[in-house]
């Protein structure tokens, strides 16, 4: 599976402390690893047709959409501010 980062996941992330970007990335190489992990709680999100949400820790999640050819594309990472945000759109 393929991950794209939209501009503003990679600035979120950027601003993440670096304990929160391990566990991102450790979230993320399970996701890629096995999608159906689940320690990741991965759920549609209410609201939206396209977004999905997964867990990080207890209180971050990332936002993503699955694109073409079984590409998935990060769009936020996040606490409840990343929920905050979309429904503000």
């Amino acid at each position: 599976m393929k991950l794209g980062r939209t501009r503003f996941y990679e600035k979120r992330y950027k601003e993440l402390p670096k304990h929160l970007k391990a566990a991102a990335d450790e979230a993320l190489g399970r996701f890629q690893e096995n999608a159906a992990h689940p320690s990741l709680r991965i759920e549609k999100l209410s609201g939206s047709e396209s977004l999905w949400s997964l867990r990080v820790t207890h209180k971050v999640r990332i936002t993503f959409r699955y694109g073409e050819d079984e590409a998935v594309v990060l769009e936020d990472i996040g606490g409840h501010e990343v929920y905050q945000r979309l429904r503000s759109r």
